[in-house]
């Protein structure tokens, strides 16, 4: 996967995972001090979450965790992920409680989790912004029951394998017995 390969390039030193299912997988150590992630792999990895039309938002509930798909809104100057959503559900109440979330990008072979934390913003610039005819259905008494939850991603992780690749791991691995590769994993300090 090439578009990851400047993630590579930027780390000096890959650094083994533990608990992970690939020997092949690595870390990436965060950026020392005073240097940040490359202006191009980082608007790269933003330009692969604009492909995503759908995202699963985690976030805590007392002791357990809810998922639900959100409409993702990428590309921000300050690299956030923000989501509209009613200010009368339970994620508002969560995200008070608990501002820590994970997103979650699916697609066929290629995903990527972003966690961080969440703020709200009820400011109507931030709602405008977000708002198009497509949001209307969703809010019954229009931009007034509308705020905006605001991800400030701290770290991500990708895997990457097509069904192709998949399909061959799992056939060499019938024949010679050996471990099936899942794929590329990286995780990404943002």
């Amino acid at each position: 996967m090439a578009r990851w390969e400047g993630l590579r390039a930027h780390f000096r030193t890959p650094i083994f995972c533990r608990n992970t299912a690939s020997p092949d997988a690595f870390c990436l150590q965060r950026p020392q001090e005073g240097r940040t992630m490359d202006k191009k792999t980082t608007e790269e990895f933003y330009e692969d979450l604009e492909d995503f039309d759908t995202a699963m938002l985690v976030t805590r509930d007392a002791d357990m965790l809810r998922s639900r798909p959100m409409k993702p809104y990428v590309g921000n100057p300050d690299g956030s992920i923000r989501f509209l959503t009613s200010r009368h559900t339970h994620k508002i109440d969560e995200a008070n409680a608990d501002p820590a979330a994970n997103v979650v990008f699916a697609d066929d072979g290629e995903w990527i989790s972003v966690s961080g934390d969440i703020m709200l913003s009820s400011d109507p610039s931030d709602i405008d912004e977000l708002w198009t005819a497509d949001a209307e259905p969703w809010f019954e008494n229009g931009k007034a029951d509308a705020v905006v939850m605001i991800l400030n991603p701290r770290a991500a992780e990708y895997w990457d394998s097509s069904k192709l690749k998949a399909n061959w791991e799992m056939l060499k691995s019938a024949v010679t017995g050996q471990k099936a590769d899942p794929g590329t994993n990286q995780k990404l300090s943002l």
